[in-house]
């Protein structure tokens, strides 16, 4: 599948988006992750916890 960059922005926008949301409901981490660049800047073992509880 090929994205456009629009299309990969919104993907990744998206995605941080979801992964904020589930961390405030379900305490994962204490820290809050809301832009990518915070994201990006967030240990990746938080990360990846975060995502696992999705």
């Amino acid at each position: 599948m090929n994205l456009t960059i629009g299309e990969g922005k919104l993907f990744y926008d998206l995605s941080v988006a979801l992964l904020s949301f589930v961390n405030m409901k379900l305490k994962v981490s204490s820290e809050q992750v809301f832009v990518v660049q915070e994201c990006v800047s967030t240990p990746l073992e938080t990360r990846i916890a975060i995502r696992d509880a999705l």
